[in-house]
């Protein structure tokens, strides 16, 4: 059970949880979050609510409870939205190519150092190589999984990209079994 309140520049999240089978409170915590900081938030509440149910965690799930991809919340909405619809053909474009990239561009203008974006950005362009042939798309493809690797080495979503790009751009099947293994 949640809720949320706005105060200004401020929102509380409020979060309790309940075992039905005994009316025990394992968790009742309240957040508070500058709307700037807003996103850190879900990492927080993920890992108070593993905590109150004694989870263990591996170390990989730890670090991704810790990571917080972007602040923009305008850049996640449009990341999740290109997520959505990434190769889901529609009538004008049978790829499923132009929307999922369009949002992206959106999401990298609010967040410029958006890793998750950039490597979902390169694997939407490998994909318009891999249809059309156009050296262009190759192009950005490399462009966008390097930058998402420059911003984070250990982004496994970056290091699918370049495996991606690796096997459908550049034909470098060693280097694509390499990142395609490591993911």
């Amino acid at each position: 059970e949640g809720s949320i309140r706005r105060d200004g520049n401020t929102l509380r999240l409020t979060v309790q949880m309940v075992d039905a089978n005994n009316d025990k409170h394992l968790l009742a915590v309240n957040y508070d979050r500058d709307l700037a900081r807003v996103l850190d938030l879900q990492s927080a509440v993920a890992r108070q609510v593993a905590d109150s149910l004694s989870a263990t965690l591996s170390r990989s799930e730890r670090d991704a409870l810790a990571r917080v991809a972007t602040n923009s919340g305008d850049a996640y909405d449009r990341y999740l939205r290109a997520v959505a619809l990434f190769r889901r053909p529609t009538p004008n474009d049978a790829d499923g190519l132009i929307e999922p990239k369009r949002l992206l561009a959106e999401a990298l203008r609010f967040d410029p150092r958006y890793a998750d974006a950039f490597a979902l950005l390169s694997l939407a362009n490998t994909w318009s190589f891999f249809f059309a042939r156009q050296p262009a798309d190759g192009a950005a493809a490399r462009q966008a999984f390097e930058r998402a690797l420059a911003l984070d080495p250990q982004l496994p979503e970056a290091q699918l990209a370049r495996g991606m790009y690796a096997m459908y751009v550049s034909g470098n099947l060693d280097q694509a079994l390499a990142d395609l293994e490591a993911v």
